[in-house]
């Protein structure tokens, strides 16, 4: 089961969580690294969150469309 977390009013899907250290093997973030981690898990954004980082997926908004339907009551 998916955890929705809200950022900034966006909603994302948080697909993984990893503690700084799996993405910090010399002391400093490894961007590569977590990079691969992303697209690895087709996550499209990380969040830092309380020393970790959270790959996650943008929930987008659904496209609505209007429908108008006339009733005809004929009593």
């Amino acid at each position: 089961m998916f955890r929705i977390y809200y950022h900034n009013e966006i909603p994302y899907k948080v697909l993984k969580v990893l503690k700084a250290h799996h993405v910090s093997p010399k002391g400093y973030v490894d961007m590569d690294l977590l990079k691969e981690w992303r697209d690895c898990i087709g996550a499209d954004h990380v969040l830092k969150k309380d020393g970790e980082f959270w790959l996650c997926h943008t929930v987008q908004e659904p496209e609505w469309e209007e429908i108008v339907e006339e009733i005809n009551l004929a009593l």
